[in-house]
């Protein structure tokens, strides 16, 4: 700094001799007192501007890279809370029917008992309710009456009266309709011969459906779609024990891929009516739980099927 000040004045002094200035010694003290005072105080403060500007760059990266890592937590956390809690949902589902299996153990099979079980076990599936084909072909637009809105709800709470506070949300408007859980029930002797079986009136496995005539299941020609092997696997079981099979259902192949349009597999549409290829029906799957302890079986209903076409 005395560096610097010593050439200031070195440089003004021969400033003033070339101009031939002359100036008394206040007017000198003054001007000294302005170099070594305003000039530094101006340097400092251009300094502390881009600092302060690099400062509020840094702070807004900073307060961005915070927000969006907050952002990203609470979603993370809420898709797993919601993963978490869909989960449980499904094994409590499933723990549900293996309670249903030890109940069953439990009833002397007999017709009527296994009728009234499979009456009384039932369960809310939303309502497919029914669908036309859009103008343009390419997409598919419902055919009811669209919900009627209710308006918002007024809390009765002081505090809510602002209404950035309190958030109302409406009435679920989806309809629902109770389905059997179980297709059919079987009391199997040790021999694999059906002693009782059970099939529900007016299954949804309408291209696959449930044969009510007892047979030897010991035969695997003998099982739905002729696959499954769940009495070989009953006879290294203990008493008690539940047995899950795999997911069994007849394989349907499908002559398009995406949406079930006329455009995308070649149907025929005359006056509105829509007649889809005789080969494609829907896929149908079930899962069986066996308990050892009475030889029985029960088959869930699996999830319904969608219709296609607007003529169904």
């Amino acid at each position: 700094m005395m560096k610097i000040l010593r050439l200031l004045r070195n440089g003004v002094h021969e400033i003033w001799n070339k101009l031939n200035i002359r100036i008394d010694m206040r007017e000198k003290l003054i001007l000294i007192f302005l170099g070594a005072k305003v000039i530094p105080l101006i340097f400092v403060t251009v300094l502390a501007l881009s600092q302060m500007r690099k400062l509020g760059i840094l702070l807004g990266e900073i307060a961005v890279t915070d927000s969006t890592a907050a952002l990203n937590y609470s979603a993370t956390e809420s898709i797993e809370r919601l993963s978490t809690d869909t989960a449980n949902r499904v094994a409590r589902f499933l723990y549900d029917r293996d309670n249903d299996l030890r109940y069953l153990a439990s009833l002397e099979p007999t017709q009527e008992n296994y009728e009234r079980f499979i009456q009384n076990r039932t369960a809310d599936l939303v309502k497919l309710g029914r669908w036309e084909l859009a103008e343009d072909g390419k997409s598919w637009e419902s055919a009811e009456e669209p919900p009627v809105l209710l308006g918002g709800g007024v809390s009765t709470n002081k505090e809510n009266e602002d209404e950035n506070k309190f958030h109302y949300r409406p009435h679920d408007q989806i309809h629902y309709e109770p389905i059997p859980l179980y297709d059919e029930i079987t009391f199997v002797d040790l021999r694999g011969m059906e002693q009782v079986k059970v099939v529900r009136p007016s299954p949804r496995k309408a291209h696959y459906p449930l044969d009510p005539a007892r047979k030897d299941v010991s035969l695997k020609e003998n099982t739905y779609v002729k696959a499954e092997t769940y009495f070989d696997a009953v006879k290294t079981m203990k008493p008690g024990e539940i047995y899950v099979s795999d997911v069994m259902g007849a394989y349907v192949g499908a002559n398009y891929i995406g949406m079930y349009v006329p455009e995308a597999v070649g149907l025929r549409r005359s006056r509105g009516v829509i007649t889809p290829p005789s080969s494609r029906r829907p896929r149908h799957t079930r899962a069986k739980r066996t308990q050892t302890a009475s030889a029985s079986r029960a088959s869930f209903a699996g999830p319904p099927p969608w219709r296609t076409g607007a003529a169904q």
